[in-house]
Formats: structure tokens, C-alpha cells, sequence
């Protein structure tokens, strides 16, 4: 037997399940209208009405019915049977989402030896700044800088931070003396506007100078960058 036309049986597993034109449209990001055409469509292929329709709503037929429990399971099965197939040829894949700033200056210049050492492993870089959703997104680890407290996930520290300020030799001859850590105040300062989930003012000079104990200091000019790896 041939099918129907496969927009047409798609439109109608959509209207089927939400028993709304509307919402079928809004899934399938076409206007109610053709919604409807396409439902009218299958209903001239196969000769019979599949659904009744009311002023403001519709139900289903009884032949309506019977269709819809049929493409309900044949696009689950089809849905499932694609994500076995992405599983198999994504095997030997491993996906990590991390900083940019790490990325760049830290994990990048390492593949190499991991690519030494496990050829057989393709490894994808993701580069997100947001706590993404590693099972929806298809991600397999991530690394961020922040508490390590994520519910639901496995976490182990790679390493500590620190914080200090740093100049170049030419610019510190070139200068007034820094003789405290007040006196950062004077000079032309970089900002790392980077935002970090757990500690969102972690990279700020703020942050840094009431460490050391030196509040109130007006830091608020200069440059800004919201990646480190651009502020370096």
C-alpha cells in the first residue's frame, strides 16, 4: 500500500496528541492553518474523517483514534531507533564543554599528548561560560571554575586558583611605583569581566584588594574583557 504524505500523518500525530490545531501548529512551527489542510489532506487519502470538529475543540474519530495509537508508536520507534544509531557512531567520542580562557590557554596546548596517548578517542570542545546540562546536551564532562557543589553530578577538583596582580617590566619602569596594593589605583588596569556561576566577582580587582585588606579603593577604570584569555 502507498502512504500518505508523511507532512500530512505528522500533522496529525501532533493535532492527535494535543487534541488542538493550535498547539500542533506551535510544535511544528507552522500556522493552524496548515495544520488543518494537512489533516484534510490525510483524511481525502484514506476516505474517512478522523476527527470531529466543534465550535472550539475537536476529538478524534474512532478511526482517528486507531491512526493516532499507530503513528504515536511508529515515531517512537523511529525516535529510538535514531538515537541507537547516533549512540553506536558516537562512540569513541567524548565531548567536554569548558571556560574559554581554560580552553585556550590550558587544555588546547594538552591534546596533543592525549591524542598520543588514546589515538582511538575523538575529543570535541565545546567552549561555554554556562552550567550547561551535560545529559540533555549531549556532553559528556565539563570543567568550570566554581565550588564543585552541582547536584547530580560526579566532581573532582582539577586545581586551586590564585589571585595576584601582574605587569610587564616596561610598564612597571615606565610608572609610578607600586609600593602597596592601594596604589593599583593610579595605574591603567585590565579587567577580567569574565562571570563565573559560583563566585561571579572571583576575577575582579575588588575582589583581589579586599583580600589583602586595602577596601574602599577606587578601581573602577580601565579596560575590560569577558574572556581571560583576552585579557592576558
Amino acid at each position: 500500500m502507498r502512504l500518505p504524505p508523511l507532512q500530512s500523518v505528522r500533522a496529525f500525530d501532533a493535532a492527535a496528541r494535543h487534541l488542538s490545531f493550535t498547539k500542533a501548529a506551535e510544535e511544528l512551527f507552522v500556522t493552524q492553518g496548515a495544520i488543518s489542510q494537512q489533516v484534510r489532506q490525510l483524511e481525502e487519502y484514506l476516505g474517512f474523517k478522523l476527527f470531529h470538529r466543534l465550535p472550539r475543540q475537536i476529538h478524534l474519530t474512532e478511526e482517528g483514534a486507531q491512526l493516532a495509537q499507530a503513528t504515536t508508536a511508529g515515531f517512537s520507534c523511529i525516535a529510538e531507533e535514531i538515537e541507537r544509531l547516533t549512540t553506536i557512531e558516537e562512540a569513541g567520542v567524548v565531548t567536554v564543554s569548558v571556560l574559554q580562557s581554560f580552553a585556550v590557554k590550558w587544555l588546547v596546548p594538552r591534546l596533543g599528548h592525549f591524542r598520543d596517548a588514546y589515538p582511538d578517542i575523538d575529543v570535541r570542545i565545546h567552549a561555554d561560560d554556562r552550567l550547561v546540562n551535560l545529559r540533555t546536551e549531549g556532553i559528556d564532562l565539563a570543567v568550570r571554575f566554581g565550588s564543585g557543589n552541582y547536584p547530580g553530578l560526579v566532581c573532582e577538583m582539577l586545581m586551586r586558583d590564585e589571585s595576584f596582580p601582574v605587569c610587564s617590566p616596561a610598564y612597571l619602569a615606565a610608572n609610578p611605583e607600586l609600593k602597596e596594593p592601594a596604589d593599583v589605583a593610579g595605574h591603567q588596569l585590565l579587567h577580567d569581566a569574565t562571570t563565573f556561576m559560583d563566585h561571579p566577582h572571583a576575577a575582579d580587582w575588588e575582589f583581589w584588594l579586599n583580600g589583602v585588606g586595602a577596601e574602599g579603593v577606587d578601581v573602577s577604570r580601565g579596560l575590560r574583557f569577558n574572556s581571560g584569555d583576552m585579557v592576558i
